[in-house]
């Protein structure tokens, strides 16, 4: 066999492999990098090996998005739930317990990762045991989003899961497990008096009253997507591709191991991009043309979720009904705000608005008769030193009807 034979085989064989295992980063400029990803060095930065052979590295808060082309979606378990006070919710199931200097710590299995996690109870917000949740467990759900500071059980009458769930204000003392039927209990007291260990099996589920929430890591956070409506959320602390391992670490100090072959996409957050659907607008302006003010909307439109432009579905942005003024705090800190911005697929044959945006009063983009059906605007201006931001929508030939402006994929971000 020729040499020259024998390089095409293996330049055939290279270029599979490459295939197989392609990643896409988007940047924050909008810039995709494809190729094969060698993983992730000390100083938060990706390195791909494009197709051409090149390595090109990215820091990686200067990535928006990675996406994956052969990942194998990991089927959600049917185990409970615990809520962080951070906010984040796992599916996870209690093991074991312990206690170290946080005081009580629980012990989760946390699917898929390998390996259990340790969370301090001052930590955790609530722990549902059941497989499947009720249709608010009898209040469980509110009492998980209330302020409450006591305890509260949220118990099967003589462990029957059949019956109407009952709850219970009490002090939770300990956790254990029993060293004849490995099975886990709670010891709680009830006006003050501790009563029999009672097993988590009898239980739906308990919301603590005392706790506090630990301060946010610094740094670029990313959500790691292993299945269909499936994600964890915390920093980048590994990724080793070639050895299946995506470590995320949890604000509870937690790191939770993750096969790299269930990650679809990984989602990444720092503050040189921030989507305007994530902030609070400082003051906002309505004037109906009728009687009926629409309210303005995040990440969705009037008629669906996410926003439709062109057949383009966009997962983030804002979508406003005339006449509405939105004024965003910057203080400086960015160099551009970007969008596309058109109405809405979804929306009134008949929609024509006029959009603006203003940056400390002066006009940076400025668009009249916006209509449906008709390739979307992009918007890139600069904002650098703009304080105020405002995005506006006004009135076109036929008033609000059906004029669901999009701002879709609306951002702001700095160059470093």
């Amino acid at each position: 066999m020729s040499s020259r034979l024998v390089g095409a085989l293996a330049a055939l064989v290279c270029c599979g492999g490459l295939a197989a295992q392609a990643v896409h980063l988007a940047t924050i400029e909008g810039v995709t990098v494809s190729g094969k990803l060698v993983g992730l060095d000390t100083e938060q930065r990706l390195t791909v090996t494009r197709e051409d052979g090149a390595a090109q590295m990215l820091a990686l808060d200067a990535v928006r998005e990675l996406a994956r082309d052969d990942a194998t979606p990991a089927a959600a378990p049917a185990t409970g739930l615990v809520l962080l006070r951070s906010g984040q919710s796992l599916n996870a199931r209690i093991t074991g317990t312990r206690r170290d200097a946080n005081g009580l710590v629980l012990l989760f299995a946390v699917p898929p990762a390998r390996t259990e996690i340790a969370l301090p109870l001052r930590t955790i917000r609530a722990v549902r045991f059941a497989e499947a949740a009720r249709a608010d467990g009898d209040g469980f759900d509110a009492a998980m989003r209330d302020a409450a500071t006591q305890d509260r059980v949220f118990a099967y009458p003589r462990g029957n899961q059949a019956e109407r769930i009952v709850r219970r204000t009490v002090e939770v003392r300990s956790f254990s497990v029993d060293e004849a039927d490995q099975q886990l209990r709670v010891v709680v007291a009830i006006d003050g008096r501790e009563q029999p260990a009672l097993p988590v099996r009898n239980l739906y589920g308990i919301v603590f009253g005392q706790g506090a929430a630990p301060d946010p890591q610094a740094g670029a956070r990313v959500t790691a997507h292993v299945g269909p409506g499936w994600s964890f959320t915390g920093l980048l602390a590994e990724l080793q591709p070639d050895a299946d391992r995506c470590v995320l670490r949890l604000d509870e100090g937690a790191e939770l191991d993750l096969p790299w072959q269930h990650v679809q996409r990984l989602s990444v957050r720092s503050d040189r991009l921030v989507y305007l659907s994530d902030l609070e607008p400082t003051a906002v302006e309505q004037t109906p043309a009728l009687s009926r003010k629409w309210e303005w909307l995040r990440d969705r439109a009037p008629l669906g979720d996410g926003i439709v432009l062109q057949g383009a579905t966009h997962r983030r942005g804002l979508v406003l009904v005339p006449r509405t003024k939105l004024t965003f705090d910057l203080g400086g800190r960015f160099d551009w705000f970007e969008a596309a911005v058109g109405i809405d697929d979804r929306a009134a044959a008949v929609a024509d608005a006029i959009v603006r945006v203003r940056g400390d009063g002066r006009i940076l983009f400025e668009a009249d008769h916006v209509k449906r059906g008709v390739p979307s605007l992009p918007v890139k201006v600069s904002v650098q030193g703009i304080r105020q931001l405002v995005l506006e929508t006004d009135f076109g030939e036929s008033l609000d009807v059906g004029d669901h402006c999009a701002f879709a994929d609306a951002r702001v971000r700095r160059e470093r």
